[in-house]
């Protein structure tokens, strides 16, 4: 296997009446890669625009949502994770971000903005497995949460795993 594209993701945290919740977009039909998911802001790194992957998570928030970088409060990164079909290094930072916000999503790249409240994806009604069609044409059993309509798996049902162990203590 080639060595990964490097990418970063900003995994936004906000609080809604005391309780804290995680920002999703579930990007749009027409994406370049992973249409339809539900996922984290995020994309390429890239060496000519971004000093820093974190510079990265922010441009692509601000690209794909609308997130302005300075209301951004860097809380701390989680270990990157590796995709398995597309081959991305993910870099995922977690991020505190103001609630109410006015997001302005790109419809390129973003079909919906969503607030999924972290008790619910903590929920053990949450945890479950789904199938899932895979871009090299098969079928595969994974471990995914499922709040609402949002099915979250792959790398951003790991990332999303990882910072709930975190928040968990």
């Amino acid at each position: 296997m080639s060595d990964p594209t490097r990418a970063a993701v900003l995994v936004p945290l906000c609080s809604i009446d005391g309780e804290p919740h995680l920002i999703f977009i579930r990007r749009s039909d027409h994406a370049p890669v992973h249409g339809g998911d539900v996922a984290f802001p995020g994309g390429r790194y890239d060496p000519a625009r971004d000093d820093t992957l974190f510079a990265t998570a922010l441009r692509e928030a601000e690209e794909e949502i609308g997130l302005h970088p300075p209301d951004v409060e860097l809380l701390y990164a989680l270990p990157e994770v590796r995709t398995f079909s597309s081959n991305f290094l993910i870099a995922p930072f977690v991020g505190r971000v103001p609630h109410p916000y006015d997001f302005t999503a790109d419809p390129r790249e973003v079909a919906a903005v969503l607030t999924l409240s972290i008790a619910d994806l903590q929920a053990s009604a949450a945890h479950r497995q789904v199938r899932r069609h895979l871009t090299s044409g098969g079928e595969v059993d994974v471990d995914a949460l499922v709040v609402a309509d949002a099915v979250i798996w792959g790398a951003t049902y790991r990332i999303t795993a990882e910072l709930l162990a975190e928040l968990k203590g």
